[in-house]
C-alpha cells in the first residue's frame, strides 16, 4: 500500500514498504542547507546533575573509578543483569562488541 507524505512547500514523499524515494530532492537539499538549525528541547538538567558531573570532572579519574562503577552496578541492576561495562567512547564500545563477537583487526 502507497502512502504519499508531503513535506517541505509540498515536496512530496513517497513511502512504500522497502522502498521510499524523494520528488523533487535538489529543492528538498537547498531548503535544508538554508534551514539547517534543527531545533532542540531545552536542557531539564538539575542541580544535583550538574554538581554530580563537577563532582566527577574535578576527579582524577574521569572514565573509570567509583562513579563509573556505581554507573555500572545501576545499569546492570536495571537490565536485570550480573554486569554492565562502561566504556569511555562510542568507538570503545563498538571495537569491544566486535572482539567479543570474535571480529579481530582484518576481518570482515
Amino acid at each position: 500500500m502507497q502512502r504519499e507524505l508531503f513535506l517541505h512547500d509540498g515536496v512530496r514523499f513517497h513511502d512504500w514498504p522497502g522502498c521510499c524515494a524523494i520528488d523533487d530532492l535538489d529543492d528538498v537539499i537547498a531548503e535544508e542547507a538554508d534551514n539547517s538549525f534543527i531545533p532542540l528541547s531545552d536542557p531539564d538538567t538539575t542541580t544535583a546533575e550538574l554538581e554530580a558531573v563537577d563532582a566527577v570532572l574535578r576527579s582524577p579519574r574521569i572514565s573509570t573509578g567509583p562513579a563509573a562503577e556505581a554507573f555500572e552496578a545501576a545499569f546492570a541492576e536495571y537490565l536485570g543483569r550480573k554486569y554492565a561495562i562502561a566504556m569511555p567512547s562510542g568507538t570503545m564500545g563498538l571495537l569491544i562488541t566486535l572482539l567479543s563477537f570474535g571480529i579481530a583487526q582484518g576481518r570482515r
